[in-house]
């Protein structure tokens, strides 16, 4: 991706403006330890335990936008089953990321660009396409290293895309149209530099995943004043495969807004008839058979994958049905109780059938540490 970034003075005025001001190109702040080395080819527990800094949260359309940072980290782009490292830049001085959801549902909603823009009061402009990244702290959500040129007030201007992927009950004909989301905040190098970090040296590489970071804000900031991560919870690493499915709208408790993680729901919730659950390249797959009705007049597969962990929905992929020598794609799709998941209408679909499923394409989200090795070779799965 290729940043856009912008100045309002030009030539000699442009060198002039930079005279007392070398913070423009060093405010990185990387305290990342070295990478793991023989990492799992799964999901492991990361060197390090990051707390956020949000900035608030905003309509955009119908969708929710929550916006927050951290300091600048590495993280892995994927590009067909391969996942190649994204250091900090010189001139990065926050992660950013942002969560977009269903206002009215809580579903998060993938699959959709979004661009970030930044500006400040002194003509300084950073624009970009972020990228799709799954974490273990916050799931799936977007984001990327960005730079700011110093302590300040900034505007940011979140732009989502159009919904291309298919839609079910409520959210039926939602977010098919652009939509634009505007915060102000003030930051700091200082708050920055106050935000929690743990090393994690003692369990760093072992097989699991962090907690889930449980985010509320109270209704009457939008500044992160009002905001509370849970950033002490103990680490579990039973696989969880989805307990909650995080799917409750934006109603906190006191009176605050909740942030949702994208959790997909767990298996015995799901509608229809189980074919059972089978796990490829560490990612836990649960696959059901529902009647005609709901999705549609003829039967419906569903395919829910999910970390084996936290049980976070997995986007960005291309899977394959094969039922009784019939092939069949399935395809991205929300749903107001299951989530986002995948599925196709098959006629006679039954859960006696035979089933397999092929990843044809891992997924392509980036990857925060943690992730980078799971979710890649994915062989087929036989329920």
């Amino acid at each position: 991706m290729r940043r856009r970034s912008f100045l309002a003075a030009a030539g000699v005025g442009f060198a002039g403006s930079l005279a007392g001001c070398t913070n423009l190109f060093e405010t990185t702040a990387s305290r990342e330890p070295p990478v793991v080395e023989n990492r799992p080819e799964a999901s492991y527990i990361p060197t390090h335990q990051e707390g956020m800094e949000m900035v608030g949260m905003a309509e955009a359309g119908d969708l929710k936008v929550g916006v927050m940072y951290s300091y600048p980290h590495r993280f892995w782009e994927v590009q067909g089953q391969q996942a190649e490292r994204i250091d900090v830049g010189r001139n990065d001085a926050i992660h950013l990321m942002v969560s977009v959801w269903d206002a009215e549902t809580g579903v998060v909603v993938p699959s959709t660009g979004v661009t970030v823009e930044t500006s400040d009061g002194d003509g300084h402009r950073e624009e970009e396409v972020v990228y799709e990244m799954l974490s273990q702290r916050m799931g799936f959500h977007y984001g990327d290293n960005w730079p700011l040129p110093g302590d300040g007030t900034y505007t940011v201007r979140v732009d989502v895309g159009g919904a291309n992927i298919r839609r079910f009950g409520e959210l039926e004909g939602k977010f098919a149209e652009p939509a634009s989301a505007e915060l102000e905040f003030e930051y700091s190098e200082r708050e920055r530099n106050d935000i929690p970090y743990t090393t994690l040296e003692e369990r760093q590489g072992n097989p699991g995943s962090l907690p889930v970071m449980e985010m509320q804000m109270e209704m009457d900031t939008q500044d992160g004043s009002g905001m509370n991560m849970d950033n002490e919870s103990e680490m579990d690493n039973e696989s969880e495969m989805g307990n909650e499915s995080g799917m409750h709208g934006d109603s906190g408790t006191n009176g605050g807004m909740a942030m949702p993680v994208g959790k997909a729901p767990a298996p015995d919730s799901l509608p229809g008839e189980s074919f059972g659950n089978e796990t490829s390249g560490d990612a836990v797959f649960v696959a059901n058979a529902v009647p005609g009705g709901r999705f549609g007049d003829q039967p419906y597969l569903l395919v829910s994958p999910r970390t084996p962990y936290n049980g976070l929905v997995i986007p960005s992929m291309g899977l394959t049905a094969t039922l009784d020598g019939d092939e069949f794609e399935l395809e991205p799709a929300l749903d107001p109780d299951v989530g986002f998941h995948y599925g196709a209408n098959v006629e006679g679909l039954s859960s006696d059938d035979e089933l397999e499923l092929v990843v044809d394409t891992p997924p392509q989200a980036a990857r925060h540490e943690g992730y980078e090795t799971a979710f890649l070779e994915m062989p087929p799965m036989t329920f």
